[in-house]
């Protein structure tokens, strides 16, 4: 069934309380048989709520199936299967093949404006988040499949779990975008729109759309999928679709969300998404970078809102590793000193160490602490205190220093002992503790490291005995406990022979007592009152 009105009402709907109307009107919600269920599963909140534990990972799963699904469309226009020994096999090699080497690239904004687009529109209280890709695509019949899927909707398997160049693999991650969406008492709406390129399929199919939509009951709580009334996903005809946001816009003036029309790809938007409340140039850019170190493809962040006077309105997440550089890494570790671990059953994960300068901690895009990589995506953490441990005994740089692993040439089973399925989280068991065991053992071994942790614990030693601050902490202590004063105010000479509340302006003084003189072998001690003194029998 074709409703190009319906979807028009839900684009320009920039909060979900202005999207229900378009609903409600049509008595959309008053027939059950309009709505199925994600997934084809009646308990999918448990797989929905099993996804990432906050908003940002959320989104970057989504910016991740993004690339996935641009990698798969350039491999299909090129009339090859994703999954044959004719395609890219990896990740790496895909974007090689189809982009060329972006290292060597000047200028990679016209690849994000044009492929990856994320931007916000809606409220500064609660934005609406749209994520656009210039992928494959989908056609309507089979969005129950792709998009509306959880796990496995059929006995062929996940969508892309046999495609070797593509990240996804469990075909859920994408889902936990829900629950951030809204809040509890709302619908915590999604909506889908996609159309196949041209080049892939031809030109005879539609745009397609759906809208997820959270249905609460006490037996069976759950998120479900419009549908027309013949129990198929909606189209809105092949006329191009405004999707994208202007490209430039003059200083002072709001972007334009949908200003540029598309042939093809897919938005996703998320009504009420709950991401930090500041211009999403700053500080969704900043947490974003910390989960996409370097990604496959560039990304485009775009400032929509008209209530948000932030003066950057677009910036490109790309290789944040890449832009530290010799004014804030220490000397050695400007392009990450390298080491590998291998692991007992004969794979390698390569790994880079970086130190950034004393100075340059408390900047906004520094990073510190272990992040395990696939695809330039975090996939595990740890914080700085992996480093203080004995087994790594880098206690004068552990709070400045970054330790990357790249686990992206792992096979499938070895990452899955290492990893669980949301993409955030080591496992406790399989291969983490022989990973962590050797990783120690390199680090702690590193010649770098350990000649920059000696400078700095000398540094550290230097600073403290010419710390004028702290010998005056030192002489207010003193001065405050008249016992500490007795120990130190008269026996040793210096600064820190301090003043006593007991004698104004003086130093305290001690009753000296008579030399010492030691005898033989004594048998036992006698306590006498005031002190201990030594006899012998």
């Amino acid at each position: 069934m074709e409703d190009m009105q319906l979807l028009a009402d839900l684009l320009a709907s920039e909060a979900e309380e202005a999207a229900l109307p378009a609903l409600e009107k049509r008595g959309l919600f008053a027939d059950i048989k309009r709505w199925h269920l994600l997934g084809g599963l009646p308990n999918n909140e448990s797989i929905v709520l099993a996804q990432q534990a906050n908003s940002v990972a959320a989104l970057v799963e989504k910016l991740t199936n993004g690339i996935d699904a641009i990698l798969i469309r350039r491999c299909r226009a090129e009339s090859i299967d994703p999954r044959s020994d004719q395609a890219p096999q990896s990740m790496g090699k895909a974007v090689l093949r189809y982009f060329g080497d972006l290292s060597q690239k000047d200028d990679l904004r016209p690849i994000a404006e044009d492929n990856l687009v994320l931007y916000a529109t809606g409220s500064k209280q609660r934005p609406s988040i749209s994520l656009y890709d210039a992928g494959e695509g989908q056609l309507a019949e089979n969005f129950p499949k792709t998009f509306c899927s959880l796990i496995s909707s059929s006995e062929e398997g996940s969508y892309k779990g046999a495609i070797p160049f593509v990240q996804g693999r469990f075909n859920m991650g994408g889902s936990g975008a829900l629950h951030y969406c809204g809040d509890s008492a709302t619908r915590r709406m999604q909506l889908i729109v996609s159309r196949v390129p041209d080049d892939v399929v031809g030109s005879t199919h539609s745009w397609a759309f759906t809208i997820f939509c959270y249905f609460p009951d006490k037996q069976n709580p759950c998120w479900r999928y419009l549908v027309g009334p013949d129990g198929k996903i909606l189209t809105a005809g092949t006329e191009l679709l405004g999707l994208l946001p202007e490209k430039h816009q003059k200083a002072g003036e709001t972007i334009a969300p949908r200003a540029r029309k598309v042939a093809s790809g897919t938005l996703i938007k998320m009504y009420d998404y709950k991401t930090p409340k500041s211009n999403v140039c700053a500080e969704l850019f900043k947490k974003t970078e910390e989960y996409l170190l370097r990604p496959a493809l560039p990304v485009r962040i775009v400032e929509c809102r008209k209530d948000e006077t932030g003066k950057v309105k677009q910036v490109t997440v790309w290789n944040r590793l890449g832009r530290w550089n010799k004014s804030k890494l220490e000397d050695g570790f400007e392009d990450g000193a390298s080491f590998q671990i291998k692991l007992a059953g004969g794979e390698v994960i390569p790994g880079d160490i970086r130190v950034f300068k004393k100075d340059a901690m408390g900047t906004d895009d520094v990073q510190t602490g272990l992040r395990a990589l696939i695809n330039g995506q975090t996939h595990g953490r740890r914080d700085s205190k992996f480093f203080e441990a004995n087994a790594v005994d880098k206690e004068y740089v552990a709070d400045t220093m970054l330790v990357t692993i790249d686990c992206t040439e792992l096979s499938t089973q070895v990452r899955n002992q290492i990893f669980k399925s949301d993409r955030e989280t080591f496992r406790e068991d399989g291969l983490v503790p022989e990973l962590f065991k050797k990783l120690r053992r390199e680090l702690k071994v590193h010649e770098g490291l350990e000649a920059l942790n000696l400078k700095r614990y000398q540094e550290k030693i230097a600073e403290a005995t010419s710390d004028d601050d702290g010998i005056e902490a030192l002489e207010d202590l003193l001065a405050a406990d008249p016992t500490l004063a007795e120990l130190f105010g008269s026996m040793v000479k210096g600064k820190a022979a301090a003043k006593t509340l007991l004698m104004a302006g003086q130093k305290v003084e001690v009753k000296k007592s008579p030399p010492f003189q030691g005898k033989d072998f004594p048998t036992y001690f006698k306590r006498e009152s005031g002190h201990t003194a030594v006899h012998m029998t």
